[in-house]
């Protein structure tokens, strides 16, 4: 009997079709299931826009955090890092509505390790974290 690969290529996709239309019995935090039944990675709420990596900001100056939101939050809380310590509260709680603008803390050592964390006020599992930034006295 003789095959070709027409067969061999009609098997392997009614295959396919059968694994894809079994769905995904698996429940993963990271994972969500679309109607078809295939895993998709799972969406971030957050993304911040402002500070980027390599951004230089002066004590004392006043600056834009900027954020996009896939998210429902209404407040969102904005904090300070070097490396993983956490220096400020930047906002304990402000509408998430994309910017926020702070003064520089005059209190904040010199560094190339600060970074911006930005979560769900109501949800802190729904979070981004920035690149690296520099702050200067």
């Amino acid at each position: 009997m003789q095959r070709n690969s027409y067969g061999v290529i009609t098997k392997y996709f009614s295959i396919l079709l059968i694994i894809l239309s079994s769905g995904c019995r698996e429940n993963n935090n990271s994972f969500e299931t679309n109607p078809v039944g295939i895993p998709e990675v799972a969406r971030e709420e957050f993304q911040i826009i402002l500070p980027k990596s390599g951004d230089l900001w002066l004590i004392n100056e006043t600056y834009e955090i900027k954020w996009s939101s896939l998210s429902k939050a209404k407040y969102v809380v904005i904090e300070l890092y070097r490396k993983n310590t956490l220096k400020q509260i930047i906002s304990s709680k402000t509408e998430n509505d994309g910017s926020f603008f702070y003064t520089v803390n005059p209190d904040l050592v010199s560094s190339n390790l600060y970074k911006i964390k930005l979560y769900n006020f109501d949800n802190p599992d729904e979070v981004a974290t920035s690149n690296y930034f520099t702050i200067r006295q």
